[in-house]
């Protein structure tokens, strides 16, 4: 319970970073950072968000593609000063972009599930972080916590499968090396 409470509390913190996405330069959103922040007394070692999917659903209603509806992914753990505490967890935050009437709220599935070559994992606790309406459009951020040996599991696959919610979505290996790159700084 501390640390759902822990995880939530800097999930909250760093959502707003999490969308910030320079359209300039993407691959920035796959770089593996880590930022000391003095204030918390607490380093933070993330990437993204980068884009996973978009969605179809949306296709002509809003603009472009990327107006149309997607998924992003960004990933972090913390930990307490300077000096590297190996993290029991990896936070996962998905900013999606849907219509109201396809926001996570009205899922009717709201858990997560990965299937990563031979394992599969399951989690029924996805938070929602933050919750925005815009002009047609829901911007959620949604949060679930992975214990470390799952997500280096995750993150050394050949072929991972993610359903969050209703959504279905593949990781490519453009998606795999950031969270591979995590994964070591963690020492999953």
């Amino acid at each position: 319970m501390k640390h759902q409470f822990i995880l939530l509390s800097l999930l909250l913190l760093f959502s707003s970073r999490a969308l910030s996405q320079d359209p300039e330069y993407p691959e920035k959103t796959r770089k593996v950072t880590a930022i000391y922040d003095t204030r918390q007394d607490a380093t933070v070692v993330r990437f993204g968000p980068m884009h996973i999917i978009n969605f179809s659903s949306l296709q002509g209603e809003v603009g472009n593609l990327n107006e149309e509806g997607e998924l992003r992914l960004s990933a972090f753990f913390t930990y307490k000063g300077k000096t590297f505490v190996k993290p029991e967890s990896v936070a996962l935050i998905f900013l999606s972009i849907n219509r109201p009437d396809n926001r996570w709220e009205l899922s009717r599935q709201k858990d997560f599930e990965i299937k990563a070559d031979d394992g599969h994992w399951k989690s029924p606790n996805v938070a929602i972080v933050d919750s925005k309406k815009g002009n047609n459009i829901f911007v959620e951020s949604l949060g679930v916590s992975v214990p470390c040996e799952i997500f280096a599991k995750v993150a050394n696959a050949k072929k991972v499968k993610m359903r969050l919610g209703d959504r279905n979505f593949d990781l490519g290996k453009e998606h795999l090396g950031p969270l591979r790159d995590l994964a070591g700084r963690a020492g999953c």
